[in-house]
């Protein structure tokens, strides 16, 4: 069975926000290891302009158009 968060284990099971201590031992295997990212940059930008538009919809109460796909 593979693990969501294969990094989360023994004492850091009991942390928050569990996902970002993932995140940066995912870099450190990337780096240290020489492995791949999962993630492109393409897919890095979509989500930031989700996140972006998220943001002015709630400021402005109007739904946004994404500039990304």
């Amino acid at each position: 069975m593979t693990r969501l968060l294969p990094h989360v284990v023994g004492p850091h099971r009991e942390i928050g926000e569990q996902h970002v201590l993932e995140d940066v031992m995912q870099l450190v295997d990337w780096v240290r290891e020489g492995k791949p990212t999962i993630v492109t940059a393409e897919h890095a930008r979509h989500v930031s302009d989700i996140i972006g538009s998220a943001y002015r919809s709630a400021g402005t109460a109007r739904t946004q158009d994404l500039t990304t796909f």
